[in-house]
């Protein structure tokens, strides 16, 4: 565990220390509104393990946490971006020390918390590599889906305390699902296309055309949508069954003790909240297929995995671009700071 410490940022320091003490003074003395570090945060061997009990035990408790201090930082937008960035690069380091690759070992079930290195499978009676013949083992790797990931944290940091209500957690969905429609489009034809007679893991960039647009059905869609909220705190989970007579990959999210249905493939639950109600667990969308799922947790390959050169969607990059002189002087006479 000491060396585990030892390999962690100072700025990774302050945030850990800001979720175990919900305080985020240490993350404030650290860094100036540049985003520039300022001291040398510490932590000990009990901190580190209270933050590692509180993102196995709580692990959507623990990144909205972490988001939520990162917003109570007075930045500018180019510096909260970076701050941002550390933040998911923590989740990453998190993922690796709590939830260690699995190598080839198949697991059946849904993890209610999707891992780094997550390897969805599909949907099968016992997932052996006859019944998966010409179905790609699609990879996930948190790194590819950064600008994605990095606009649901930015969302989630801008509506703060909102995200608590489901007006709030919808203006998330909503935005999600704006930017998930510029780069994914529906197409069985594509994937399948894509994916014949594939025998080794695919990454998610296998998928994309010379425009950073990706050819998606369902189930890869589904998976991006809920690393999305995972990463902006939003309690969640991945579900697969029917869509009335189909099969079919759909998310649920709980805000106050509510389940929603957010389809990001048929657009159900993304332009207004859907509550869940027992028409639609027992009629429309029936949950069967989590039991059948399969999948491993997996890093590396022996074999590279076969992807393309990804290219960030330029509406994505032109979101998350850099700041300007005059958003930093607005920032000052907002918080009345002198530069440090």
């Amino acid at each position: 565990m000491s060396k585990s410490l030892e390999s962690l940022s100072y700025l990774h320091k302050a945030l850990i220390h800001g979720v175990v003490y919900e305080d985020s003074t240490t993350l404030f003395r650290t860094m100036n509104f540049h985003g520039t570090l300022q001291g040398s945060p510490s932590i000990t061997n009990n901190e580190f393990e209270l933050y590692l009990d509180s993102s196995y035990d709580h692990p959507f408790r623990t990144v909205r946490r972490l988001n939520e201090i990162a917003a109570s930082i007075p930045l500018t937008p180019k510096s909260r971006i970076t701050l941002l960035s550390e933040v998911l690069n923590l989740e990453i380091l998190t993922d690796k020390l709590l939830f260690p690759e699995t190598g080839d070992i198949v697991h059946n079930g849904i993890p209610h918390y999707l891992r780094d290195g997550y390897t969805d499978l599909g949907s099968f009676d016992d997932g052996s590599p006859e019944e998966r013949k010409n179905r790609a083992k699609f990879r996930f790797r948190k790194n590819e889906l950064r600008p994605l990931l990095l606009l649901a944290k930015k969302k989630s940091s801008e509506l703060g305390d909102s995200l608590y209500t489901i007006e709030g957690t919808h203006k998330l969905i909503s935005s999600m699902n704006y930017y998930l429609e510029l780069i994914f489009k529906y197409d069985l034809n594509e994937v399948s296309k894509r994916e014949k007679e594939q025998a080794y893991s695919v990454a998610l960039n296998f998928y994309s055309d010379d425009n950073g647009e990706y050819s998606f059905i369902c189930r890869h869609i589904a998976v991006v949508g809920q690393m999305m909220l995972q990463s902006a705190g939003v309690i969640s989970h991945l579900k697969k069954g029917n869509f009335l007579s189909g099969r079919h990959a759909w998310n649920v999210y709980k805000v106050d003790q509510k389940l929603y249905i957010a389809d990001f493939t048929n657009g159900f639950g993304v332009n207004e909240p859907h509550l869940i109600t027992d028409l639609i667990s027992e009629h429309i969308y029936v949950n069967k297929d989590d039991q059948r799922n399969h999948y491993k947790i997996k890093r590396s390959e022996d074999k590279p995995i076969l992807a393309l050169k990804q290219k960030i969607n330029p509406k994505l990059r032109r979101k998350l671009r850099p700041t300007t002189i005059r958003s930093t002087r607005r920032l000052k006479r907002k918080h009345g700071l002198r530069r440090r």
